[in-house]
């Protein structure tokens, strides 16, 4: 399921994830992974899609836990 970007927004990165309902919540300006809040859990997720094979991860009690990869990429 994917998103519609938030375009109004103009303080917030405009790229959302390829499979959950979330849009990246970091400045346009950001050079990092992009991140949001799982919609589920809650918990602070980071994704990028850039990579040869793009993943997923959430935080996890303090440690980054890959949730992910898109086995399509690649």
């Amino acid at each position: 399921m994917t998103i519609q970007p938030d375009l109004s927004d103009r303080n917030r990165c405009i790229v959302t994830h390829w499979d959950l309902p979330v849009q990246c919540v970091l400045p346009p300006t950001h050079r990092d992974d992009h991140e949001a809040w799982h919609p589920e859990s809650g918990n602070r997720i980071r994704f990028c899609g850039e990579s040869v094979r793009p993943y997923t991860e959430e935080l996890y009690h303090g440690q980054w836990t890959r949730l992910y990869e898109d086995q399509k990429a690649g």
